[in-house]
C-alpha cells in the first residue's frame, strides 16, 4: 500500500498546486478584465443585454452594474480566498450561467454585440461565432474548475486546502 507522503504523490500535488494556482489567477484575470470591460463601455454589454434578454433599460443598467461589482469580488476571492474549493465551485457555476446566456445570443440572430466587451474582441467573425467561442472556452474552463476543485477534496493528494 503506498502512502499519501510518497514521492509520486507528493509530486502530484505540487503539480496540482502550481494548476489550481495558474487557474485561479487566469480566471482572475478574465474576470477583472471583464469588470474593467463592461466599466469602461456599459453600453455595449446593456445594449446586448436588452436584445437578447428583452429587459428594459432601467433593468439592463441594474444587471450590468451588479455584474461589474459581483465580477471583480470573484476576481478578488479566487486570488485572496482561504476556501479554493468553494471559489473554484463559484466561479464554474458563474461561467455555467454566462455560458447560458451566449448560448442564448448565439441563437438571437438580432444580436448585434455578446456583451463581452475586450474578451470578443480578439476573435472574427459574427456575434453568434464569438458567443460559440466564448461557450466552448467557459465549459473549458468549467471543466478545469470541476476536475481542480474534486482532486482538491481527494485525501490521496494532501496540500493545503
Amino acid at each position: 500500500m503506498q502512502s499519501a507522503y510518497s514521492l509520486p504523490n507528493v509530486l502530484m500535488s505540487r503539480v496540482l498546486l502550481v494548476v489550481e494556482v495558474l487557474l485561479r489567477f487566469g480566471l482572475s484575470a478574465m474576470f477583472l478584465l471583464s469588470a474593467i470591460s463592461k466599466a469602461i463601455n456599459p453600453l455595449e454589454t446593456v445594449a446586448a443585454i436588452k436584445v437578447v434578454l428583452g429587459f428594459n433599460s432601467y433593468l439592463a443598467d441594474c444587471v450590468v452594474a451588479i455584474l461589474i461589482v459581483f465580477e471583480v469580488v470573484l476576481s478578488f476571492l479566487l486570488v485572496f480566498s482561504g476556501n479554493r474549493r468553494k471559489v473554484l465551485l463559484i466561479a464554474a457555476l458563474v461561467l455555467f450561467i454566462f455560458s447560458l446566456y451566449l448560448v442564448i445570443v448565439s441563437l438571437t440572430p438580432t444580436a448585434q454585440s455578446c456583451g463581452c466587451g475586450v474578451l470578443a474582441k480578439f476573435i472574427d467573425g459574427s456575434i453568434q461565432k464569438k458567443a460559440l467561442v466564448g461557450v466552448a472556452r467557459n465549459t473549458f474552463l468549467i471543466i478545469l474548475c470541476v476536475s481542480l476543485r474534486f482532486m482538491l477534496n481527494n485525501e490521496q493528494f494532501p496540500s493545503r486546502k
